[in-house]
């Protein structure tokens, strides 16, 4: 504890203790390792001399996944209950988070998780014979149905007539240039072309069997698209990996958002702005999701340092909106006040981002295999 505890980063003494045979991994009373009081001092030559010997901070992961998991249960709920309907930031990237946290051993609260899932269907199909019409009552549908169709195939929800309603209104959106469009309202969730298309691509790949062209479409648009943002980069390379592009082009997806890592193991939304969970953890999932980077990889394990790092004590991180706001909040009790919706989805990328990282459980050894109501198709590949 003691070598790796200085602001400097030195390494001497913590090599000879080493040397001597001295446990990377030996813990004190609390639970803590050296990796965790050198990480508090962010990316630093200790914390990358202890990954090298074999420092490793499973516990400290699941532990941070799973407060993560909880308090995104709890405001998901809340947030039905004051709101009347369901979102994008409380129960679609929340219900992603959960899929993978499941499939990883991370503890969740199945009730709740069945009672989000009924919430979710019970709002769409209020609107089922509208989507299916122009008077459809839903805004931007490439995003908010996209997500929440994701969100379904996490919990494993099989295709039926809601699913048939919801893919075709994201269909109709499909321009002729491949691409779907977003109405770019609030930032980062609801801003880029790239999540507009990439989320709808994967949807109709979901739940429409017959939508190989149109997904070959928008894997195409996706591949010519100039981004800008770090949401535009990590949504390019989901969208070019699901939609099964060139491995080039990927590839090359992915190399522009590993450059765009910052020396304290995070992201940024945009150049200008701090590292945040949203768009860590955001980065993390598409480049794992991809294909192109393992949780073993340092470039992973210093954004999970980032996160472990920045976390809250209650489970939560703070992400700061710059969204203009055109909705009277919420409060879902979901911590820090008028940012509590982008921290929600910063929660939820980071949450699944620190899942990753954990042993895959089978169905029948996983904390949260949910019980689900038809065959679910995964949202990796």
């Amino acid at each position: 504890m003691w070598a790796a505890f200085n602001d400097q980063g030195k390494t001497a003494l913590l090599e000879e203790l080493l040397r001597l045979g001295v446990d990377p991994n030996a813990k004190n009373k609390k639970g803590e390792t050296a990796l965790t009081w050198a990480l508090r001092r962010g990316e630093t030559a200790v914390v990358e001399r202890l990954r090298k010997a074999g420092a490793e901070q499973t516990a400290a992961v699941q532990q941070s996944a799973e407060r993560a998991i909880a308090l995104l249960q709890k405001s998901g709920s809340q947030f039905v209950r004051v709101s009347g309907c369901v979102s994008c930031h409380h129960q679609s990237l929340p219900q992603i988070a959960m899929g993978v946290a499941g499939t990883h051993g991370v503890v969740r609260d199945e009730k709740a998780a069945r009672e989000q899932l009924e919430a979710v269907i019970t709002m769409f199909k209020s609107v089922q014979d509208s989507m299916l019409t122009s008077k459809y009552r839903l805004p931007d549908p490439p995003i908010s149905v996209g997500y929440a169709l994701l969100g379904l195939s996490a919990e494993k929800y099989a295709p039926d007539s809601l699913t048939d309603a919801m893919t075709h209104l994201i269909e109709k959106w499909q321009l002729e240039d491949g691409s779907f469009r977003t109405v770019p309202v609030r930032t980062p969730l609801e801003s880029s072309d790239f999540t507009a298309t990439a989320l709808s691509l994967r949807a109709i790949q979901l739940y429409d069997p017959g939508a190989g062209d149109r997904v070959r479409r928008a894997g195409e648009w996706l591949r010519k698209a100039k981004p800008d943002s770090t949401e535009d980069r990590a949504m390019q390379l989901l969208g070019l990996a699901w939609a099964k592009t060139d491995g080039a082009e990927i590839r090359k997806a992915a190399a522009a958002l590993r450059a765009l890592q910052r020396p304290d193991g995070g992201w940024g939304q945009l150049p200008t702005l701090e590292s945040d969970a949203y768009a860590t953890g955001q980065a993390l999932v598409a480049l794992h999701w991809s294909g192109q980077n393992t949780a073993t990889d340092p470039e992973f394990q210093r954004g999970i340092g980032f996160l472990l790092r920045t976390q809250f004590a209650d489970g939560s991180w703070l992400v700061r909106t710059r969204t203009y706001p055109v909705q009277r909040p919420k409060d879902s009790g979901f911590p820090h006040g008028p940012d509590q919706w982008i921290s929600a989805s910063g929660t939820s990328w980071a949450a699944a981002a620190l899942s990753l990282t954990l042993p895959v459980r089978p169905p029948s050894e996983s904390a949260s295999a949910p019980e689900s109501r038809g065959e679910g198709r995964g949202l990796k590949q």
